[in-house]
């Protein structure tokens, strides 16, 4: 909050320059959103500087992409399927890879759905080999991204009968009710939740 402030609001630009440097010390997740709002800044060094470690986010996601897909085109030499799984645990980290270039909004238009389609297809691939609800929740995500909601409930149907908490699911399916407005349903399914207890 107190970096957002100094980012939107700060006259002062060694300010805005420092509190840019400060994100290098915060997750992605945090440090994006911040950066994109410096990106925008007036000043020259200020702009620059949040580019260069947007940059350098983006350029280690794609780093650990290259190394998993290298690795896995020298193990597909020589394995047949079924998929080994050292293989489906590769495909498990890419699919994951690719979504983090969409959730932190670092691939945008025609590389987004790229990603998107990537993060689903190894997505699948590693479901064919491990009972991973967590990448199961993550298919959903992922094709519900790119607007289809049958195969979105489908995979989130295939996270329940590896034992995932109806309540990690239900947010997943009050949105996927909502965008084909069935109203009635995501009150439904945001009711479930209702009996988390927060400790």
């Amino acid at each position: 909050g107190g970096l957002f402030e100094v980012l939107e609001r700060s006259l002062d630009a060694d300010k805005r320059l420092i509190a840019v440097m400060a994100t290098n010390r915060m997750p992605p997740r945090q440090a994006i959103p911040l950066l994109k709002i410096a990106m925008r800044d007036s000043v020259d060094d200020v702009r620059l500087l949040a580019y260069s470690i947007k940059d350098k986010h983006e350029s280690e996601i794609n780093e650990r992409i290259k190394e998993l897909t290298d690795g896995l085109k020298a193990s597909d030499a020589e394995n047949t399927n079924p998929i080994t799984l050292e293989q489906a645990s590769a495909l498990r980290s890419l699919a994951f890879a690719y979504w983090e270039l969409v959730y932190l909004e670092l691939a945008e238009g025609q590389i987004k759905q790229f990603c998107l389609k990537a993060c689903v297809e190894h997505a699948q691939r590693a479901l064919n080999r491990l009972l991973d609800a967590p990448v199961a929740v993550l298919l959903a995500r992922a094709t519900l991204e790119l607007g289809d909601t049958t195969a979105a409930n489908r995979a989130l149907d295939k996270a329940l009968s590896f034992g995932i908490k109806p309540q990690v699911v239900s947010p997943h399916r009050a949105e996927i009710a909502f965008r084909e407005n069935r109203f009635d349903d995501v009150r439904t399914s945001m009711a479930e939740l209702d009996d988390i207890a927060f400790e």
